[in-house]
């Protein structure tokens, strides 16, 4: 079944805000665990002035993934400021007109091991990078640290939050550095799946600049 990769559609951003939403839910509820159901304060795409969202859908318009970026502008809100402030001292850069955020990514279990979050992390890193983003910050799990760091990002040392007892980090890296090295393990895999125009051609303008 064909996986199509999609940005939020601008002019009918409600609808699109409501999907992440649900999404967003969904992938809190599982990392909540036994119960399934997450009661801490709920975040919501509108929250975030400057994010853009990658959608993919199956064959039967099917939500199955979903991943945010917030890019930079002066009006950029970070998924991270409300434990820790950008001015902190372990990040390399401060100004909101030069920093983009891997905000989220949740694909549902039935269409995991597909090489669908590695397409959908590698495009949400692209869009900070088309906007003029110089750097990347995230938070990152136990199993995604060490996907971070191999991809180029640096652990700050700071820990964000905890979520079962597992603690997050904040990291952050160069975005040309990162995409480069992203894009050696994501290039075969986004073959797999279609990419819509606006996206095509921003991978196009990227292999461009890197050759």
């Amino acid at each position: 079944m064909c996986i199509r990769i999609r940005l939020d559609d601008p002019h009918a951003p409600e609808a699109d805000r409501a999907l992440v939403d649900a999404m967003w839910r969904r992938s809190l509820d599982e990392r909540a665990g036994e119960g399934g159901r997450y009661h801490g304060p709920l975040p919501r795409a509108r929250d975030y002035p400057t994010a853009r969202f990658l959608l993919a859908t199956d064959g039967a318009q099917t939500c199955v993934g979903v991943a945010g970026s917030v890019l930079p502008g002066p009006q950029a809100r970070y998924g991270f400021e409300s434990r820790v402030a950008l001015e902190h001292p372990s990040l390399p850069i401060h100004d909101r007109t030069r920093v983009g955020e891997g905000l989220m990514l949740y694909v549902v279990p039935e269409h995991r091991r597909q090489g669908l979050a590695y397409a959908l992390t590698f495009l949400s890193m692209l869009l900070p990078w088309h906007a003029g983003a110089s750097h990347i910050v995230a938070e990152n799990g136990a199993v995604s640290l060490d996907m971070a760091r191999a991809a180029g990002f640096t652990d700050t040392g700071v820990v964000t939050m905890h979520r079962r007892d597992v603690p997050y980090h904040l990291t952050v890296g160069a975005t040309e550095e990162v995409l480069r090295k992203a894009w050696a393990s994501s290039e075969r895999g986004l073959a797999r799946f279609e990419v819509t125009r606006p996206l095509r051609e921003m991978i196009e303008r990227f292999e461009d600049d890197a050759r």
